[in-house]
């Protein structure tokens, strides 16, 4: 075989390749994947949604949190994905609570390929509510990461009818019941262990070593307490040793390089070895972590509007916002 020839053989092996694992290669972005990724606008309008004032904080058994998980249930459904057994919530009892809590989950099969592997992100939609008539309206915790969640299924579902054939499904979860000890993971992850998830495409039960990965996102809106002063680009992302394999962990620089994301990653909360730990472990991704799945958590940090009345629609940065969710977007689709 000559060197043409043999050249023109790998190239068309390599193509070949590329085009069966649809966009898991590295090819150089197209028109058609930029206008797949998050958008500003979407996330902005999503965060404006669960924070107006008829929402009234999105406190468990209020008006305004049965409004955001229907909100929540019509944007998966939009997005391509289905309900476990036909049913987008999810219900537990709540404990010390005369109310009941609503899981809202939903799958994305992105691709045409069956699979057994799952990956899981995940974002609490309930807040504090409204307290002697304060209202709490929980926009960056966790409006934000609501919104990158729902803005990362509509992504990977546009991506996935472009590109196909992906190897992995994406389950999608809005725990409830945050702010009351974190009820709506642990009954997630309680389903899990007992064999209580069927796959709403191909009716196989999800076991705990089918996934892959799960992602927690908690507070992602917000630039008002960057690692560093003058850099207000940035994304907090803890977990990444805990991932399957050494090509995963590598993947988050690679994505923020390629697609031009443009942020500054740190692996440690504000640089103390103790606080990430602690931070690590702390919220819904802890009942995931417990049960040593492979779990990840992307934040921008606590804030001075955390936990407040100023946590507002407009203390956030869209923008960056858009640029955190399409990196994990990216993050995603590449470790399919």
């Amino acid at each position: 075989m000559n060197k043409k020839l043999a050249i023109s053989s790998l190239l068309t092996l390599i193509l070949c390749t590329c085009t069966a694992l649809g966009q898991s290669d590295w090819r150089s972005v197209s028109p058609y994947s930029r206008n797949n990724s998050p958008k500003a606008g979407n996330l902005r309008a999503d965060v404006e949604f669960l924070c107006d004032s008829l929402r009234q904080g999105r406190r468990l058994g209020s008006k305004g949190h049965s409004d955001a998980s229907l909100y929540i249930a019509g944007k998966l459904k939009a997005f391509g994905c289905r309900a476990f057994d036909g049913i987008w919530g999810q219900s537990f009892a709540v404990k010390d609570s005369l109310h009941i809590g609503h899981n809202i989950v939903g799958m994305l099969n992105p691709g045409s390929k069956e699979c057994t592997r799952y990956i899981i992100v995940g974002a609490h939609y309930d807040a504090l509510g409204t307290i002697k008539g304060i209202v709490y309206p929980g926009a960056d915790a966790n409006a934000s990461g609501v919104a990158a969640m729902l803005e990362i299924a509509r992504a990977l579902n546009a991506h996935g009818r472009q590109f196909g054939g992906y190897g992995t499904k994406i389950i999608f979860a809005a725990f409830d019941a945050y702010t009351d000890g974190r009820a709506g993971s642990a009954h997630f992850v309680e389903m899990l262990k007992h064999g209580m998830l069927r796959d709403p495409f191909s009716g196989r039960t999800i076991e705990m070593e089918d996934i892959a990965m799960m992602i927690d996102l908690d507070q992602m809106g917000s630039t008002l307490s960057p690692v560093r002063k003058d850099q207000p680009n940035f994304i907090i992302a803890i977990g990444e040793n805990q991932l399957e394999t050494n090509l995963m962990r590598t993947t988050l620089n690679r994505c923020n390089i390629h697609y031009n994301t443009g942020l500054e990653i740190y692996r440690n909360y504000y640089g103390s070895e103790r606080f990430t730990e602690v931070f690590y472990k702390l919220g819904d991704r802890g009942h995931f972590i417990a049960e040593n799945i492979p779990t990840i958590y992307f934040t921008s940090g606590i804030t001075d509007t955390t936990n407040k009345s100023s946590d507002t629609s407009e203390s956030l940065d869209y923008e960056i916002l858009e640029a955190r969710a399409t990196l994990i977007f990216r993050f995603i689709e590449k470790s399919f």
